[in-house]
């Protein structure tokens, strides 16, 4: 939480010095100490496609799948596909089959980076199922199945299997976590695989290594790798027993919000990478978080080499566009972006919903800025609205104070001066110490505080009579309770929170978690509020 500033190369040096000499003293004084044994962290050793490509595609039988053509058994399914999700549905499974034949010209994964909201766990289990079926038909050999997924969303992927199938194509399903099945088949007295003593940096005894799960022949029935069976786990449990799950022959990892390894150089990441997969299938509305380097490595994990090198991605594609100055800049992306796709092609599929895709309701967007209207963004009168009284005197008090500050103050000042900027631009008098006390007259004295609130009880005022639901996201916490309680008090109904305190896993009777929040609120018939945090 602090800022550093190592503007002086010189203090620095003395720094990491004095540092490295204390360290130095305590394994000294510990040599013959098992605690002075140097520890690393233990990771799957991978080839990293950095310097150099240690991977590359052979011929690229993708180009020669006909897509629309691909058909598969709908029998079993609960529902029918919207036209979009058809074409997901085929795109996935002109992939996958490349993994049935017998020869090494397979394509190892692919991206889905639909919008959100568009289905794609539906489409990815469709996709699995009906290639578990083949493999079955085929008398190849069955594998298990791993779907990687936030915590939050493990529920939702094993109520979605419920939801889209007749009988479920797989054997059974393990929830990998801690509050559900993680204990059965964990061996006992372990711990997480990732803190393993070892000197020298690498394990070179692969019987040196230590395992936490039950994975192969001699556990029997008790073993977790079953054929066709689903195994749920979350980004952590992968980081923590990456060892055991990378033992197992997976016939289909699945990514969800794959944007958790957009990092080259996270553990969770790594781990990822070490999976043995027939297939990976990299599943996120967000390809690209904060820079293009998220993309090489998602697409790196999902088919190794197809973007080279991590530093000649950065040499092709980043550094035109670093170099590009200020008249260039939007063309030397746009160039960037025309390029990146032709050489991703169909590893990739993405469609937004400003794309008027056919069979669902268009999406529109509303500003109250004139000056920022397109053929896909329209003028809202009730959204344009200008910052009064102690909103813009606080607003114009935290510009005033950075840019009175002196060169050294003004460095420690800027991020948090740019936090209370976007706090005060939504409320000024955030306080969630007195929120609880309010009467019917304080929240409309409140609200009216902010041009943002105003415009906000405009916006739900229009939304209300037309007998419709609303999602409000907000970011912080204290804001979120504000708008709980004022906008509750308003309309005189519940408006309920989701946000990381929310219950992901029930762990008591008649708890709600956060699905059970959102089914009781699509339940809900008429007007009605519910506050999410975007993150």
């Amino acid at each position: 939480g602090q800022n550093i500033n190592i503007d002086n190369t010189e203090a620095v040096r003395k720094e990491i010095k004095s540092s490295k000499d204390r360290i130095t003293q305590v394994t000294e004084e510990n040599d013959d100490d098992e605690m002075g044994k140097e520890e690393f962290r233990a990771v799957v050793a991978i080839d990293a496609n950095d310097e150099c490509a240690d991977f590359s595609l052979s011929d690229n039988v993708i180009d020669q799948i006909d897509f629309p053509k691909v058909a598969f058994d709908r029998n079993n399914l609960k529902r029918t596909p919207f036209a979009h999700q058809l074409e997901g549905i085929q795109w996935l499974l002109g992939l996958l089959n490349t993994s049935l034949d017998d020869n090494e010209n397979t394509v190892p994964g692919g991206l889905l980076a639909d919008d959100m909201g568009l289905g794609k766990t539906y489409m990815s289990l469709v996709g699995i199922g009906d290639y578990l079926n083949a493999r079955k038909r085929l008398k190849l050999t069955e594998k298990p199945v791993m779907i990687v997924a936030p915590l939050g969303l493990i529920e939702n992927w094993v109520d979605e299997i419920d939801k889209t199938f007749d009988k479920s194509p797989f054997r059974d399903i393990v929830i990998l976590q801690s509050s559900a099945d993680l204990k059965t088949f964990k061996l006992k007295g372990s711990k997480t695989e990732t803190k393993q003593v070892f000197e020298e940096g690498a394990i070179d005894d692969v019987n040196a290594i230590r395992y936490s799960l039950k994975v192969g022949k001699e556990f029997g029935s008790e073993r977790l790798d079953m054929p066709n069976r689903l195994v749920l786990t979350t980004y952590d449990a992968l980081r923590d027993y990456q060892f055991s799950l990378g033992r197992i022959d997976w016939s289909v990892v699945a990514f969800d919000e794959a944007q958790n390894i957009k990092n080259p150089n996270t553990l969770v990441t790594r781990a990822s990478k070490g999976l043995k997969a027939d297939f990976k299938l990299l599943a996120t509305g967000t390809p690209v978080e904060n820079s293009l380097k998220d993309f090489w490595c998602l697409l790196d994990t999902a088919v190794p080499g197809l973007l080279g090198a991590w530093q000649d991605f950065r040499e092709s594609y980043i550094s035109p566009i670093l170099k590009a100055d200020a008249e260039t800049a939007l063309e030397s992306k746009i160039e960037v972006g025309k390029s990146i796709r032709e050489k991703v092609g169909k590893h990739m599929l993405r469609r937004i919903k400003e794309d008027q895709l056919e069979g669902l309701p268009p999406k529109y967007i509303w500003t109250g800025d004139a000056n920022l209207t397109n053929e896909r963004i329209g003028f809202s009168d009730s959204l344009s609205d200008y910052m009064k009284g102690i909103q813009k005197q606080r607003y114009d008090d935290v510009i005033h104070s950075v840019r009175s500050a002196g060169k050294e103050e003004k460095q420690k000042v800027v991020l948090a001066s740019l936090h209370a900027l976007r706090e005060i631009s939504i409320h000024p008098e955030v306080d969630d110490k007195n929120i609880f006390n309010l009467s019917i007259k304080d929240v409309k004295s409140s609200l009216d505080l902010s041009a943002k609130m105003k415009s906000l009880v405009l916006t739900l005022g229009q939304i209300k009579k037309r007998d419709e639901k609303v999602i409000i996201f907000a970011m912080s916490k204290k804001l979120q309770s504000y708008m709980s309680v004022t906008l509750g008090l308003m309309y005189k109904i519940d408006v309920p929170i989701i946000n990381g305190d929310t219950k992901a896993v029930k762990s008591t009777k008649g708890e709600l978690t956060r699905k059970g929040i959102i089914e009781e609120f699509e339940k809900r018939v008429g007007f009605g509020l519910i506050i999410m945090s975007p993150i």
